[in-house]
């Protein structure tokens, strides 16, 4: 199987999988900026996708805040801990890496951005619970949706 084939049948899966365990509002919000980071990381510009992915990733995590009625500013330290490191760092040594390998590497790292994206606020959710209080998150991602619809589908059986 080809890279560019799995990549496609991971990116298929994890939809599936934000849209069991997300609300409809919260998963437009989370798709639509995923296919705009498969976009940003489509075009092999070296680096500086890098940071146009970073604009379009925290856009995401503010409007997240919003929906989950958790003010992004107000919660500043917390907003930004709960996201920075991990994505910023897995998309830049990712993204360089497959930058080197024509075509394929770059519809992967296309692939990756909108897998990374969609999972990276799937998960921001849950950390925001874990950081505010959780009775006062409006959204929240379930897990036991999102598992159950995996598992319930034939595709991956």
């Amino acid at each position: 199987m080809s890279l560019e084939t799995s990549s496609l049948k991971l990116a298929r899966a994890m939809s599936g999988f934000a849209d069991a365990g997300l609300s409809q509002r919260v998963s437009s919000c989370v798709k639509t900026r995923s296919i705009v980071a498969a976009i940003i990381m489509v075009i092999p510009l070296w680096g500086i996708e890098v940071f146009l992915y970073a604009i379009v990733l925290w856009g995401m995590y503010s409007e997240l805040c919003r929906l989950a009625n958790v003010p992004f500013w107000k919660n500043f330290f917390t907003s930004v801990l709960g996201g920075f490191i991990v994505n910023i760092i897995v998309v830049f040594i990712l993204n360089f890496i497959l930058d080197f390998i024509p075509i394929g590497g770059w519809i992967a790292a296309a692939i990756m951005g909108y897998c990374v994206t969609l999972f990276s606020g799937c998960a921001y959710l849950e950390v925001l619970a874990a950081l505010h209080q959780s009775g006062k998150v409006k959204e929240r991602f379930s897990t036991s949706k999102a598992f159950s619809s995996i598992n319930n589908n034939k595709q991956f059986k």
